[in-house]
This record gives structure tokens, sequence and C-alpha cells, in this order.
């Protein structure tokens, strides 16, 4: 039965496997002539120097660069990177230095947009820095130039901030908040907030395109890691004195399939789970007051301890749910609840001594309730502890002991589409 249940979930994860993981894309050559194909979703912390582009889904790679592509994007409208050639910051600010002034470069790069519209907002990050540039009315892109410095005893942080003036210069409808513009930080969301509120200002058709919305809706993950299983031994005697916690551990692989409710990461997904843990072997004890003995024909009352030991494999397959919280473009934090059920092996048993004869019982399938928490990378990788609640193993088993099963799982996982 084992084996049987083993090659059904490899024949199902691998073709999980099978599935590619490419978007639909276009391309905008320098000549201008657009060509539609494939791209993969980024996982890219900085803005990209290349990006892999393809004309079908199992085609070659075609290199993209900013001297052979002038935009590209997805065809959900949530993706679009532009080339130009724009000013940039040469600041560190992961080390200040006492120095307020400005220095750029010019370079030809991909710019992230972030707002397309008649006015349009971009990003270009680095391990340096992250800035900012804008663009009204398809003119040039201009830098929102913004430095942060050690003060002149290099005791404090200050900040010049010239784009303030830009914006208030270069996109003002005539009802500019200064009081909030003062307010405004040199972030993505302040950012966005202006650049939009000037759009609906001045009625103009825009967008918002952020990496955490461009997400499809129904996807898989592989997962693998170790699972843990604790196991108690309760009794119906009232002179059940109670057991050793044993703990055990294995190897656990999974595929799993995700329906996103809403397509942003900052959502609710419903997840559906079928994952193999190998064989785990685990001793304990318990012990009760029984007779021992007898003193001048009288029983003597004493502490017997039984060793437990038992072996098990299984199957479980779990329904859920997933509410991600976004914290970047890169990385969203999980918290999961989970319901299903365990098949364990026909091999799985719990062994005992009951009083002089020898019990050895078969572990029956049993529900599974858990709830989880973790991190997702990219949208890409993911980290997640899960923890399920004892349930009692009591459809089968001895008249005396009854098994209690609880769990703790750790698992890395890998989004294949």
């Amino acid at each position: 039965m084992k084996q049987k249940l083993t090659i059904a979930f490899l024949l199902v994860l691998t073709a999980t496997i099978a599935q590619n993981n490419r978007i639909e894309a276009y391309r905008i050559l320098t000549n201008g002539k657009k060509v539609d194909g494939f791209i993969r979703p980024s996982r890219n912390i900085f803005n990209p120097i290349t990006t892999n582009f393809y004309l079908t889904t199992d085609g070659d790679k075609i290199i993209m660069t900013p001297s052979n592509t002038m935009e590209y994007g997805t065809t959900d409208n949530r993706v679009k990177f532009i080339a130009k050639n724009i000013p940039v910051d040469q600041a560190n600010d992961k080390q200040l230095v006492n120095e307020q002034d400005i220095n750029t470069i010019n370079r030809t790069v991909f710019l992230n947009t972030i707002v397309d519209g008649p006015a349009s907002l971009y990003k270009y990050s680095t391990n340096d820095n992250v800035r900012y540039y804008i663009s009204k009315e398809g003119n040039d892109v201009q830098l929102l130039e913004y430095q942060i410095f050690l003060n002149s005893e290099s005791t404090g942080v200050e900040t010049n901030e010239p784009y303030k003036r830009v914006l208030s210069e270069e996109l003002n409808c005539g009802k500019i908040d200064f009081k909030a513009m003062g307010e405004m930080s040199y972030t993505e969301e302040d950012l966005i907030e202006y650049i939009v509120a000037y759009n609906e200002c001045e009625n103009n058709n825009y967008s918002v395109l952020r990496q955490q919305e461009n997400l499809k809706g129904f996807s898989a993950r592989i997962l693998a890691g170790v699972d843990t299983q604790y196991l108690t031994v309760n009794s119906q005697f009232d002179s059940f004195d109670g057991s050793d916690i044993d703990n055990s551990s294995s190897l656990r692989v999974a595929g799993q399939l995700e329906l996103r409710i809403s397509k942003t990461i900052n959502g609710w997904s419903l997840i559906t789970e079928i994952g193999y843990n190998a064989k785990k072997e685990g001793n304990s004890q318990v012990s009760y007051r029984s007779v021992v003995g007898s003193d001048d024909g009288l029983p003597v009352l004493g502490t017997v301890i039984v060793p437990v030991n038992y072996e098990v494999s299984s199957i479980d397959v779990t329904f859920g749910a997933i509410k991600s919280f976004y914290l970047n473009d890169n990385l969203n934090l999980q918290a999961s609840a989970k319901a299903g059920y365990l098949f364990t092996s026909e091999d799985s048993f719990i062994r005992f001594q009951d009083r002089f004869t020898e019990v050895i019982e078969s572990l029956d399938d049993r529900p599974l309730f858990g709830i989880g928490l973790g991190f997702e990378l990219f949208n890409k990788f993911s980290l997640n502890v899960d923890y399920f609640v004892p349930v009692v193993n009591d459809e089968k088993g001895s008249p005396i002991f009854e098994p209690t099963y609880s769990g703790l799982r750790a698992t890395l996982g890998y989004r294949i589409f």
C-alpha cells in the first residue's frame, strides 16, 4: 500500500513540475517593432541589467539589453520596463559621508515603471540606493534628486530634498497641499500617492504597476522539509500515571496547489496539499499503578512502567487558506490554516506490553488540523512552519492505551508556476 501511495504521489508531483513558468510578454525593438513572446517572472531586487525573452514557451532565450530593446513588459500590464539614458545617482545610502552634493553619471538602463500615464513615475534601484524619476507628457525622464548624509560633526543624519521643488514645479495642477508635501517622504508609497493625485487632478488616465499585483490566479509549489511527530499515550484507567513525550522526525516532500482569491500578494488564497512523510521510529514509556505482587496473601500495589515503540509512514491530504501580508515587492508574510486527513501505511504500528502480553496495534488514519506561519521571497521561494494540534487515534487500538499525536513541520517551498 505504501509503495502505491508513493508512486501516485510522485506521478502527481512530476506532472506538476512539468508545468512551464513563463508568462506572456512583449518586447519593443529599437526600430519600433513589437514582438510577442514570454518572460519569466522577475526575481530581481535591483533593476535588471539584462532579461531573457522567449518567442515560445519552450524556445531558446533571447537576451534583452537597453541597447537592443526600447521597452518590454507583460501583456497583463503589470510589469513594464523602458530603456532610457538617465543620470544615475552615485551615492551609497548604506555608507553615509559628510557630503550633501549630488553626483550623477549618465547611463542607459532599464527603468521600472511604477505609475504609467501622462505623469509617470519610475524606479531605479541598485545595491547602493533607490532613486525615483518622473516624466510628463512624454518629455524626458527627470531624476527626483534626494540625498541623505552625515552632518558636519558626523554625529547625525540630514537630508537634501530637491525632489519636492521639482514635483511642485513640474507636476502642479493648482491644488497642491504644501503642508502634506512638507511631510512627504522619499518613499514609493508617498511618491505614488502624489503622482496619482496629480493625474486625477488633471483627469488623466493612468495605471499603477507593481510587482505585488503581478500574480497568477492559479499556481503550484513543490515542498521539502522535516516532519516531526510528537507521541503521548493516554489511558482510561484511574491508576494511569502518565507517559513520556516522544518525538521523531522524518523527511517530507509535498506538492501544493494555490488558487488566489485576489491576484495581489496582500490577499487570500485557497490551497490543497498532498504530502509524503517518510518512516518515523520512536520510543516512549507509560506508567500506571497495578498489582505487582503479594505480601501474606495480600496484593501489593506498585508502579508498572510499560515501554512503547512505534513506526509510521504516511501520506496526508489537506485543504486550507493562506493570508498573505505584503512587506515589499520581494517579501511577504504568510499565515495559514489547514485541515485534512493523514493516511498511514499498512505496516505502521504501535507496540507495548499489556500486562504480561505484548500488544501490537496498527495505526489508523486520522484527521489533521493545523496552523502555520512563514515567508515568501520573490513570489518564488518560501519557508513555512506548521503546527498540527493533538488528535487522539481512538478508532482502533488497545482498550488500555490510546496514542495521541501532534506535529511540527518545517518546509522549504519553490513555486514552479
